[in-house]
């Protein structure tokens, strides 16, 4: 049975401001060039407000891609959930916490 590869990538080396470092939730099957990346998108640079986006066929190796660690292999049938984990968590806002810690 084929499965999906769970991994981060980790975009910009976040020296420039106005083009901040952060990361993004990739899936893809093993041995593709491209795959979903499950992110959040800077929308306003003055609030520091995201806000979540899914890329299809995004390209797993770019010029913006620092790096990526493989967290998990994932089931065809669990690859709905994950999306939907991933894509159901509020995005940051002005750097505050979303979620009380525990």
């Amino acid at each position: 049975m084929s499965h999906y590869t769970l991994s981060i990538g980790v975009y910009g080396d976040g020296e420039d401001p106005s083009h901040r470092s952060h990361w993004g939730f990739l899936m893809s099957k093993p041995g593709q060039a491209v795959g979903n990346l499950l992110h959040v998108q800077l929308i306003s640079l003055q609030g520091l407000v995201y806000q979540f986006e899914t890329r299809s066929g995004h390209p797993l190796q770019s010029q913006t891609c620092k790096g990526m660690v493989l967290l998990d292999y994932i089931q065809p049938a669990n690859y709905n959930q994950v999306v939907k984990i991933i894509s159901e968590e509020p995005a940051p806002r002005n750097g505050k916490v979303r979620i009380p810690l525990l």
